[in-house]
């Protein structure tokens, strides 16, 4: 396993907390997506760019739709 992600985003946060809360396996969409959110807003907000705007709009978009699924929480 890999070292732990810091989560700095809101949505990174609450997906990797609530993933935590209903104990959902490591591979389980929720937890995947927050972690590719969190490298992606990390590389994008780097002094040296190293991800994109598509990049990060795309998995901001991914794991936003994850979120709502999950929880019912409506995108808009």
């Amino acid at each position: 396993m890999g070292k732990p992600v810091t989560y700095q985003t809101t949505l990174g946060s609450k997906m990797a907390e609530r993933a935590e809360a209903d104990a959902l396996a490591a591979d389980h969409e929720l937890r995947t997506l927050a972690k590719e959110f969190e490298s992606a807003a990390q590389g994008f907000f780097a002094d040296e760019q190293t991800v994109s705007a598509k990049g990060f709009v795309g998995a901001c978009f991914r794991a936003r739709r994850a979120w709502s699924e999950y929880t019912g929480e409506p995108l808009i």
